[in-house]
């Protein structure tokens, strides 16, 4: 296709004509009004057709990125915040989340305890009830406000800043609520720990 170069010049002259002229306060409100309705958003609400969808899809089939482009984007993200940085998720987000957990292995042990030596608690672990925006592992099922907490050591001094940080956090929330907290790490999620809760 040949670019007609008066075509292009001529619109560039009208474009910065446009540009040139000072808005009435009228006309800018106008703009105004056309931005919040989404004006330059053309696509919101509307979707494209699965038949789109697919030839999109088989587009970016077999597409790799090279050692370099991989590099480039992580450094481009370098000192980016995430979406969520800073920001408090809502309490259904953390539950879809966590609906897709499955059991560690040290609360599976501790499930199979609980189970051996009837104890009334049950696991909660996958998002089923929270308490103030936290999810315990474990709860009493007999009305006392009583939570199992079940942790590898390593595992929270690596992540969470540290057990006592983790544990001293945690307590000081669920107390907020009424609820008393019970800690049991890799060493206390044995029988002779566990049957006297």
């Amino acid at each position: 296709m040949m670019i007609n170069k008066e075509n292009v010049e001529r619109c560039f002259d009208r474009w910065k004509i446009m540009h040139d002229i000072p808005h009435t306060e009228e006309a800018k409100k106008k703009m105004r009004e056309a931005r919040i309705k989404n004006h330059f958003a053309p696509f919101k609400g509307r979707h494209h057709s699965e038949e789109t969808k697919n030839r999109m899809s088989r587009s970016k089939i077999g597409i790799k990125f090279s050692e370099e482009h991989k590099k480039k984007i992580s450094l481009a993200h370098i000192g980016r915040p995430s979406g969520i940085a800073g920001k408090k998720m809502p309490a259904y987000i953390i539950k879809k989340c966590l609906r897709r957990r499955c059991m560690s292995s040290l609360e599976s042990r501790m499930l199979e305890i609980i189970q051996k030596f009837n104890l009334p608690y049950r696991f909660v672990g996958n998002g089923q009830f929270m308490i103030g925006g936290k999810c315990p592992d474990f709860i009493n099922v007999n009305g006392e406000k009583i939570a199992l907490e079940v942790f590898y050591r390593r595992h929270k001094d690596q992540f969470r800043g540290g057990v006592d940080k983790w544990m001293r956090e945690r307590a000081e929330l669920f107390a907020q609520y009424g609820w008393k907290i019970i800690f049991l790490d890799e060493l206390h999620v044995k029988e002779e720990f566990v049957s006297h809760l």
